[in-house]
């Protein structure tokens, strides 16, 4: 899957100086969406549900932080990134504490936001991996249950089995 981009950011000229670096940076990025504050930040990822934001913290309305709470709270699987022209210890902290993937100063160049693309694309495309071994499992699992249920009734019944019924039934929880 290609990425999916929001950036978050009140002031014109560097949401477009982002927009235009992420679009060089990376063939794998399939769509970016743009806000200008908090609010309309977490109405946008309501719908567009991105990959990564790449988020201001000092915004108009609400702040970055405060926003990318409540974006987690709609789907925590995105990838965050704070940018921000102060290098506040503070920030850094709180954005931590908050599971953000990094945090750039601005002004932000090409080279510093290509690192944290690549390292997302290698998560993201091992998280699909992840989920379709998931999926098969899943898939051999319901092939073999009728028959770990048949086996599990006739332990039962003919209390003869050389596996517990204990056992059987975690197994199928």
């Amino acid at each position: 899957d290609k990425l999916h981009v929001l950036i978050v950011e009140d002031e014109e000229i560097e949401r477009n100086a982002l927009t235009m670096m992420l679009q060089f940076s990376s063939s794998e990025i399939q769509e970016i969406q743009t806000a200008e504050n908090g609010i309309a930040a977490v109405d946008a990822y309501r719908h567009f549900l991105p990959n990564l934001v790449l988020m201001d913290i000092n915004l108009p309305g609400i702040s970055g932080l405060e926003a990318i709470r409540q974006m987690q709270r709609i789907q925590a699987s995105a990838k965050f990134v704070i940018v921000s022209a102060y290098n506040l210890f503070s920030y850094a902290q709180e954005a931590i504490r908050m599971g953000v993937s990094d945090f750039l100063i601005k002004p932000i160049k090409a080279e510093n936001l290509q690192p944290i693309l690549t390292d997302l694309l290698t998560q993201l495309h091992q998280s699909e991996a992840d989920t379709q071994q998931r999926l098969r499992q899943q898939e051999k699992l319901a092939a073999i249950q009728p028959l770990l249920e048949s086996d599990c009734i006739y332990s039962i019944a003919s209390m003869r089995s050389n596996t517990s019924i204990t056992a059987i039934f975690n197994f199928l929880q």
